[in-house]
């Protein structure tokens, strides 16, 4: 039977975007706009002129961009910040979604809009749009505002954060009570949603994971990325254990356990190394901290054929969080998981909730405790000396990503699912 082409309104402001370029990873709405556009869809994407990732302006005006004949994006101009915590950055988000709302009545008239969460400004705005012109609406949930908020800042002013977050929690309440259904990157994250908006879950709520699409370099890129880890012997010796993170270091990302799990292996027999890359304020400090340990690289930031090339040169895939660190924010699977996994890494993550739950379901890992060094090197040396069970794992890691977590599987769901809503709300 024939796919009926709709035409799909995609909001998402503050995600990498097809036209950032060819280093850039690109994300959860990227991903969903190209698999509706290979389907045949009309996709219409709404994002900013800022770019949050590199903290630049993409385009000085509004401007819109053909990605392929049905699938373009439209940029919204909004001021832009330099600090993810600031009040330009409020700024921004009220600028982008006062824009937004000026530029969605001379369009015309989507069959279903699906808007991400956060950001409440955006989402009220396609909700708000969705109801007044009869347009079903869905908030695809990413984390949790404003509870996610609450946890930022010194314990004694978290009662005036959530005080001051008062009017985002009614207008984040009203917003999903006005949606047709909410999607989550979990089922908590759902049920979250339905939740703020009054009501249970229903057909028009689903949960899909933050599917991860495998994209591998140009042959020249790999052969860079290659060059790079052995220019700092990573992976020199066959017999290498190699530990390995990427991605932001910031406030919750563990990597002193990781420093101290090293330097408890350092003078064994075993030959294990940690590499640890990525950019965050504490990476100065951690880079000092293991300045004597010849058995730990933080080379700072790297680019993705650089993650490609070193994910197959390890041996296990590091989640580490700090204890206490950890919030409702992290009942998901993160993104960088699904590398590991794809390319067969058992992943050791002190996450809970649903990466917890994903790794004793599939045995694609193990669970570690927050700030346990010794508990990480044990399990580490558990795995190198019991090859059998390291390589079954390695083999449910792979099976796991490709059942669960392929982008292939997870956007075709997540389509099937905006088509079936979709159909609800012209039969109403």
């Amino acid at each position: 039977m024939a796919r009926e082409r709709l035409r799909i309104w995609l909001v998402k402001a503050h995600e990498p975007v097809p036209t950032d370029g060819s280093g850039v990873r690109l994300l959860r709405m990227a991903m969903f706009a190209e698999a509706l556009a290979e389907a045949g869809h009309e996709v219409v994407w709404w994002t900013s002129t800022f770019f949050h990732g590199g903290k630049v302006q993409r385009y000085e005006h509004d401007e819109t961009v053909d990605v392929r004949d049905n699938y373009r994006i439209r940029f919204v101009w909004a001021p832009g910040y330099r600090k993810n915590l600031s009040l330009a950055r409020v700024r921004n988000h009220r600028a982008v979604a006062r824009r937004l709302r000026e530029q969605l009545d001379r369009e015309s008239k989507p069959d279903i809009v699906v808007s991400a969460f956060p950001t409440p400004e955006l989402c009220a705005v396609s909700a708000e749009y969705g109801r007044a012109e009869g347009v079903p609406t869905l908030i695809d949930i990413r984390d949790l505002w404003p509870d996610f908020l609450y946890t930022l800042g010194p314990d004694w002013a978290r009662p005036l954060i959530k005080a001051g977050l008062i009017p985002m929690a009614r207008g984040v309440r009203r917003t999903m009570a006005r949606a047709t259904g909410v999607i989550g990157i979990s089922q908590s994250f759902m049920e979250w949603g339905a939740t703020m908006g009054g009501r249970k879950v229903g057909p028009n709520d689903a949960h899909f994971p933050l599917g991860y699409m495998p994209k591998p370099p140009t042959a020249e890129e790999l052969a860079a990325a290659d060059a790079y880890w052995d220019e700092r012997g990573v992976g020199r010796r066959d017999d290498e254990f190699i530990a390995c993170y990427f991605g932001i270091i910031g406030e919750c990302d563990d990597m002193a356990t990781c420093i101290e799990a090293a330097r408890l292996l350092r003078d064994g027999n075993r030959p294990f190394r940690f590499v640890l890359a990525g950019m965050g304020p504490r990476v100065p400090e951690y880079q000092r901290a293991a300045a004597d340990l010849p058995n730990v690289l933080l080379p700072g930031w790297v680019e993705k054929p650089h993650i490609w090339s070193l994910v197959r040169r390890s041996k296990v895939g590091l989640i580490p969080v700090f204890p206490g660190s950890v919030d409702h924010s992290l009942d998901a699977i993160p993104n960088k998981a699904h590398e590991y996994l794809y390319a067969g890494l058992p992943v050791l993550s002190a996450y809970p909730g649903d990466m917890e739950r994903f790794i004793e379901r599939h045995g694609c890992g193990q669970a570690i405790q927050p700030g346990d060094a010794r508990g990480l090197a044990d399990i580490l040396v558990s795995l190198h000396d019991d090859p059998e069970r390291y390589a079954r794992l390695a083999s449910n890691a792979k099976t796991a990503f490709d059942e669960h977590l392929h982008g292939a599987k997870v956007y075709q769901g997540l389509m099937e699912h905006v088509e079936a809503v979709a159909a609800r709300a012209r039969r109403q």
